[in-house]
C-alpha cells in the first residue's frame, strides 16, 4: 500500500472509533447517568441562573489561567502538550495590537475540573454538571476583545509517548 492508502485506512478507522465513542456517550452513558440523577447540562439547556453562574465561573476561574496564542506567519503553530485539550479559534478582525489575526489556539487549563458541578440552588439537584468545554465555547469571545469569533473547534494531540520514552532508556 502507498502511504496515502495507509493514511486513508487509519483515518477511516479512527473516525469510526470516535463516532462510536460519541454515540455510546450521548445515547447510552449520559441517559443512564441522568436516570440516576447525574446530569450534564448542554448550553441549550442552561437556565438564566445557570448562564449567570457559568459567566461568573469563566471570569473568576478560567480567564485568569487562559493564554490565547495567536497564529500568523511570525508565530507558527505552538507546541501543545501531549493529551492536552485545546481549541482552535477562527477569528475575524484586528487584535488589540492592530494585527489582522485569523487563528488562535487556547489550551484548556489542566488545573480546573473538566466537569464543574453546579452549586445547589443553581442546578436542579446536587449532581448537575457542566462541561468545561461548553463554558469555553460560550465565552471564548471574551479572550479576543474587538474581534469576531467565527468558530471554535476543540482538539487533542495524543503522541505515542510510551514507546519514545522506552527508547531513551
Amino acid at each position: 500500500m502507498t502511504p496515502l492508502d495507509v493514511f486513508r485506512q487509519v483515518s477511516a478507522r479512527a473516525q469510526g472509533i470516535v463516532e462510536k465513542q460519541y454515540r455510546l456517550f450521548n445515547e447510552e452513558i449520559l441517559p443512564a447517568l441522568a436516570k440516576e440523577g447525574i446530569r450534564f447540562l448542554r448550553r441549550a439547556e442552561w437556565t438564566p441562573a445557570q448562564q449567570e453562574w457559568v459567566r461568573d465561573y469563566f471570569f473568576r476561574e478560567m480567564m485568569p489561567v487562559l493564554t490565547p496564542i495567536g497564529l500568523d506567519p511570525a508565530h507558527p503553530f505552538p507546541r501543545v502538550f501531549n493529551k492536552s485539550l485545546n481549541f482552535a479559534v477562527e477569528l475575524e478582525g484586528r487584535d488589540a495590537f492592530g494585527r489582522d489575526s485569523r487563528m488562535a489556539i487556547v489550551q484548556a487549563p489542566r488545573m480546573l475540573p473538566r466537569t464543574p458541578r453546579l452549586p445547589k440552588g443553581v442546578g436542579q439537584g446536587g449532581n448537575d454538571f457542566i462541561f468545561l468545554t461548553s463554558i469555553l465555547h460560550q465565552h471564548v469571545g471574551e479572550l479576543f476583545a474587538g474581534m469576531n469569533v467565527l468558530g471554535c473547534y476543540q482538539f487533542r494531540v495524543t503522541r505515542n509517548s510510551t514507546s519514545s520514552s522506552r527508547r531513551r532508556r
